[in-house]
């Protein structure tokens, strides 16, 4: 019977897949753990941009047609043709407009008086807008 020495025992034990299961539970661990404790700082960039943008902060009229959307603020008047709208994305308190892949819109419940009426711009803009 063969018995190993003492160092080909220490190189197995090395690279068994115990001890890179270990290692990678580890990085695993440690990559949560990033993710858990850096989403203070991800809230706090958006806060920081959506303070630097005076726009987002001033008050929104928006209007629906079944052919544009216009979004006036005290500073812009924006109008969007349904030609021109490549997605809509909608979220609980949000509806992402996008004319460009990487360029959009975002009309927030707040901009507008109540829930109802958030519930109805959503509405509409699905019956027209959506493909």
């Amino acid at each position: 019977m063969y018995l190993p020495d003492f160092e080909t025992m220490t190189i197995l034990l090395r690279e068994s897949p115990l001890d890179i299961l270990k290692k990678v539970g580890l990085l695993l661990l440690a990559l949560v753990f990033v993710i858990i404790f850096n989403t203070k700082g991800i809230t706090g960039l958006y806060k920081s941009q959506y303070k630097a943008n005076r726009e987002m902060q001033q008050k929104h009229k928006i209007k629906v047609g079944s052919q544009w959307i216009s979004i006036m603020t005290d500073s812009n008047n924006l109008n969007i043709s349904k030609s021109h709208i490549k997605r809509i994305i909608y979220d609980k308190d949000a509806i992402y407009i996008y004319e460009k892949k990487n360029s959009g819109h975002i009309l927030k419940k707040q901009f507008l008086e109540n829930e109802e009426d958030f519930d109805e711009l959503v509405n509409f803009i699905k019956l027209n807008y959506d493909y």
